[in-house]
């Protein structure tokens, strides 16, 4: 009987590398998964060569090892998918004991039968070769209309730049992004913490602390690209893409907005030059048309790609404790850069620093210490058990700003500094993220969690601007601009955006305002008390 090639285990062996990247394409530069697929083939190679010596069947060792990738490389897949689901989470040791248990049961098998597995064998390959050109195909077609599909998406937030009005000297401008930073009230009535000793420290060192600050947008990428362009980004219903993310507008073109704002375009047209500090998250993390950059992967050997694989094979218990110091490297970097550009140039900068704090991963105590949250198998990967661990992250980005504030306010010219929370936490437990964008049961809790930002400004020698502490992100640079430029901005309407398709709840968040409605409940350690 003809005997089949057995080429699907090299397949199954880069399959899950390239699929991976296919979705994540738009945040992962190609050329770092070159080494991964590498390191897959030659392991994959070496225990064939292996298997075939032990079994002396080409047809069974090469089944048993697509067994054993597949199940290798989907394990994260299927964790995160279960525990994604109203909150479900199951300890590391049980769920890798079912793939252990299905793995001997499957090889087994391959031993025990009589069959020669030629057909099997010849089934397996197409099915490999099927799943690998089609990512191949999805991978080319997105760099084929990737560049119309910018150019489209950037003439939606397209506003003409009045450059008549030009002063003799401007300030240095601080946009300072906290993701996920909620405000004040929020915490205090839903996570049961007093976050008043540092408002008071901004209060005393001149800032404003808004009390009405909410977000238009529940996701980094809507909101940080919104801002960054003064205008409302969303598409209109037939460019929605949501084959590129759960929003209905991609991440690569959040990017593109960010990294091209009109922000930026704006401050260069007035002599500024612009200096961006990566986050290593969507929006900030590509380069576009800012002068300067610091904290990118050169800076910190941090890679985009390798912790996504992780996370999603069955590494997935080591992720957090591998890639965790790396981490902390990069949000580090971040806070040493914003106080180190004093001298980058003789003109005024503008400065767009997104940090990561205190956004997951919760690997901070609230001294800024290092912290494994959990076990060594039963850490639900890159997440926290409860909110608790989310309020360390949060003091420690506290106990971080002080440090930058201090420095950036003891100089003669002291900057403008605005900092804001791009939105606020996110609804249910931090170990799902099911209930976060299930928005047709949109209540008066999730509104409250998602969208109720921090937003604090510093306006040196300018009195109080009221209208800045009442608006919503889309409005903080043409309030600034008119402020410090004297131009002209329109003030837009604020409006809030649910996902996936951009649903306004502008009207029931206010009604919720007028009829004067306080918190819910407290929700501490996941436990929701029966009010709620």
């Amino acid at each position: 009987m003809k005997t089949s090639w057995v080429i699907h285990p090299f397949l199954f062996a880069v399959f899950p590398i390239i699929f991976l990247f296919a979705i994540n394409i738009d945040i992962v530069p190609a050329e770092e998964i070159i080494l991964p697929i590498i390191v897959s083939l030659l392991a994959t190679f070496s225990l064939w060569v292996f298997l075939c010596i032990i079994l002396k069947n080409k047809n069974k060792s090469g089944l048993i090892l697509s067994l054993g990738l597949l199940l290798f490389f989907t394990y994260g897949h299927f964790y995160n998918l279960l525990r994604n689901s109203d909150q479900f989470v199951i300890p590391h040791e049980i769920f890798l004991s079912i793939f252990l248990i299905v793995f001997i049961i499957g090889t087994y098998f391959f031993i025990k039968t009589k069959k020669k597995l030629n057909n099997a064998t010849t089934i397996v390959n197409f099915v490999a070769l099927t799943l690998v050109v089609i990512s191949i195909i999805n991978i080319g077609t997105y760099y084929l209309d990737s560049d119309n599909f910018f150019e489209s998406v950037k003439a939606e937030s397209d506003k003409k730049i009045d450059e008549s009005k030009i002063l003799d000297s401007f300030p240095d401008i601080y946009y300072i992004i906290l993701d996920e930073y909620a405000d004040a009230d929020m915490l205090k009535g839903y996570l049961d913490f007093d976050n008043q000793e540092f408002i008071s420290f901004l209060e005393e060192k001149g800032f404003y602390v808004s009390s009405e600050s909410y977000s238009n947008y529940q996701a980094s990428w809507n909101s940080i690209a919104s801002t960054l362009n003064m205008d409302y980004i969303q598409l209109k219903p037939e460019e929605f893409d949501f084959s590129m993310g759960i929003a209905g507008f991609s991440k690569a073109s959040s990017q593109y907005l960010a990294a091209n704002s009109k922000v930026m375009e704006y401050v260069q047209s007035k002599g500024y030059e612009v200096v961006s500090i990566n986050s290593h998250k969507i929006p900030t993390n590509t380069k576009g048309i800012a002068d300067h950059y610091f904290c990118f992967d050169k800076d910190t050997n941090y890679s985009e790609f390798l912790p996504l694989l992780f996370e999603t094979s069955m590494l997935n218990p080591l992720e957090l404790q591998i890639w965790n110091d790396a981490i902390r490297e990069q949000r580090f970097c971040s806070f040493r850069a914003l106080t180190d550009l004093d001298k980058i140039s003789e003109k005024p900068i503008f400065v767009l620093s997104h940090m990561l704090l205190p956004h997951n991963p919760y690997i901070f105590g609230p001294n800024c210490e290092p912290k494994i949250v959990g076990s060594f198998l039963s850490t639900p990967s890159s997440t926290g058990d409860n909110y608790d661990d989310y309020i360390d992250n949060l003091q420690c980005a506290n106990k971080k700003m002080k440090e930058v504030i201090e420095k950036l306010l003891d100089d003669e010219d002291p900057p403008v500094i605005i900092i804001q929370g791009d939105h606020g936490i996110r609804h249910g437990t931090f170990g799902g993220r099911g209930q976060m964008y299930d928005y047709e049961n949109f209540d008066v809790e999730r509104l409250q969690k998602r969208y109720n930002n921090f937003e604090a400004y510093y306006f040196p020698d300018k009195p109080r601007n009221f209208l800045l502490e009442n608006t919503t992100n889309v409005n903080t640079f043409r309030i600034l601009f008119n402020e410090y430029f004297n131009d002209n901005f329109e003030i837009l309407d604020d409006k809030i955006f649910g996902m996936p398709n951009f649903k306004d709840y502008t009207e029931f968040y206010s009604k919720l305002k007028a009829e004067g409605v306080q918190y819910t409940c407290v929700q501490k350690h996941l436990s929701i008390i029966d009010e709620c």
